[in-house]
């Protein structure tokens, strides 16, 4: 086909140009003689889910997702196990059974779609990543020709949306930690609510090749053995409840051949963008060597509270009984630094006194040393 090589070029800008994916959907729908594309994040279960259109028209979403989302006769993955694939709707329902549903009559005809092609580009748990393609009546129905081009323009379009949720993944590190986690000598991990490795750091790339007590299993990060692996999957789990109810945790990481173990936080990560081929919470595991010097408690402090280095530091002084000027000498920094550093601390912790951060920094070391 003529056409392919320009909506390749099109595909893989897609992960890197603010509109890619939209400038997709524009050319499928030239290429294919089609009314309307929109490419879809959906829960099969639900219905819920998001999406962007070839006409980038935002109203369209809410009415779909509102109402017409879980009536999708054609929503409920039947040729498990699921994987990525193209078909058109007459092999998920019969042609009469569609047009006799509400959800032909009163969305899919409204919005001048009768036949619908569909490109499942992402299956991650109960959640697929969908382009879906549509015809109006005055056309005919979608066939083996729209098929058989489409299944060639898959593999490319997985690989693009592979690397768009790289990207997108980096991104979300990038604006929701202030772009440190890359820098980080801690092995960090963003995974989904069953512990799917999303993307890593170069620590953790090379926490994983040195095998030493944490490691990838069907894509799902994991542990030595079955009882730690659930143990860290329940706290992965508790972070990625809904918004309200989600929660931080911490365990030690057993690690064979090593007197210490591992330690392994766990936290919620709060989604900034809309990422195209992820649906779900973002959670953030972070593991930290002992042996590499770093103080667990600091490392704690700082990510709780949203601490700087030194900050945790002069915080971790005044834990320890230190006054301003003996936390001073201990760090080999100013009296005056250390009161700025102490004025931020009471910035990002709500505290106006000495004494009343040193009480929260006491209440929260008991509670890390419970949660381990």
């Amino acid at each position: 086909m003529g056409s392919e090589p320009d909506i390749l070029d099109l595909v893989y800008d897609a992960p890197i140009a603010p509109d890619g994916w939209v400038a997709v959907l524009r050319r499928l729908v030239d290429i294919m003689s089609g009314s309307f594309a929109a490419l879809i994040v959906q829960d099969q279960v639900t219905g819920n889910g998001q999406s962007i259109d070839a006409y980038d028209d935002p109203a369209r979403h809410p009415l779909y997702f509102g109402y017409f989302g879980s009536r999708n006769p054609l929503l409920k993955i039947r040729d498990l196990p699921a994987r990525p694939r193209v078909f058109t709707d007459e092999e998920k329902i019969s042609r009469r059974e569609l047009e006799s549903s509400e959800y032909y009559n009163d969305y899919l005809l409204k919005q001048d779609m009768h036949s619908l092609l569909i490109a499942r580009i992402v299956v991650q748990d109960s959640h697929t990543s969908c382009m879906n393609i549509a015809r109006s009546r005055r056309r005919e129905l979608f066939g083996a020709p729209e098929i058989e081009i489409t299944t060639r323009l898959l593999p490319h379009l997985i690989r693009a949306a592979h690397l768009t949720q790289r990207f997108a993944a980096a991104q979300e590190l990038s604006c929701g930690l202030g772009g440190v986690i890359d820098h980080s000598r801690e092995a960090a991990f963003l995974v989904s609510g069953s512990g799917k490795v999303r993307y890593m750091n170069p620590a953790g790339e090379a926490l994983l090749l040195e095998k030493r007590g944490i490691t990838v299993r069907s894509g799902a990060l994991s542990a030595a053995n079955e009882q730690v692996t659930s143990r860290l999957r329940g706290l992965i789990a508790a972070a990625a409840r809904p918004n309200g109810e989600r929660r931080s945790g911490a365990m030690a990481l057993p690690r064979p051949g090593h007197r210490l173990p591992l330690s392994l936080i766990v936290n919620p990560v709060r989604q900034e963008r809309f990422s195209l081929f992820f649906e779900g919470p973002w959670v953030l595991v972070s593991i930290a060597d002992p042996d590499a010097g770093i103080s667990a408690s600091e490392r704690r402090i700082r990510e709780v509270l949203g601490l700087t280095r030194t900050e945790a530091r002069v915080a971790l002084k005044l834990l320890e009984g230190c006054d301003t000027r003996e936390a001073a000498e201990a760090l080999g920094i100013s009296f005056y630094t250390v009161r700025a550093h102490l004025a931020r601390i009471f910035g990002k912790t709500g505290t106006e006194r000495q004494a009343e951060l040193v009480s929260l920094l006491t209440r929260l070391s008991n509670h890390l040393r419970e949660m381990n």
